[in-house]
């Protein structure tokens, strides 16, 4: 997704408007210089897996900072479902009619999946220029963790938040 002028399209153009429009992200008040990811982790060895980019936002004063923002392409009943369900999830449309949607994958389920099972099983999941590790605290260790139903919560806040089957709260 992200190979040749791509990346380029998505660095220059897609990402900074998604990003100033997300309640997570804390520059709203900055003005950005440049968006880069830095670095692409796959949340599993599936092909179409989402993957978790590391996005290092520089602005015009101070200091960069670096956000993780889970993607994942969907179309047809996946993409339907998350236009109606999350419009604000979605980063950007492309191909045919746009039927292909980009994805902040929190709002997917299958991710949310994926990255509870990375942090209760303690996996590491390998990148270009290092490994993102799944570190589970003591409750998380010691409880049957398969199977949880998950939902993300919308209360208003700085990052995004997953709750696992009423029991376990995960931070992104």
């Amino acid at each position: 997704l992200i190979a040749n002028d791509q990346r380029a399209l998505f660095e220059r153009e897609i990402l900074p408007d998604y990003i100033r429009g997300c309640r997570w992200f804390g520059g709203k008040a900055r003005t950005i210089r440049a968006v880069q990811i830095t670095e692409e982790i796959p949340i599993s060895t599936e092909a179409n897996a989402a993957r978790i980019w590391f996005l290092d936002v520089s602005y015009l004063e101070g200091a960069t900072e670096t956000y993780a923002l889970p993607v994942k392409i969907t179309s047809g009943a996946a993409s339907n479902h998350a236009l109606r369900s999350a419009p604000h999830a979605v980063i950007a449309r492309f191909g045919r009619d746009a039927r292909f949607i980009l994805q902040d994958a929190v709002w997917d389920n299958r991710f949310r999946d994926e990255l509870f099972r990375t942090l209760a099983t303690q996996q590491c999941l390998k990148g270009k220029g290092g490994d993102l590790c799944g570190v589970a605290g003591s409750a998380l260790q010691n409880e049957e963790t398969s199977g949880l139903e998950s939902q993300v919560m919308n209360a208003e806040q700085s990052n995004s938040s997953m709750l696992f089957g009423n029991a376990f709260f995960v931070k992104l």
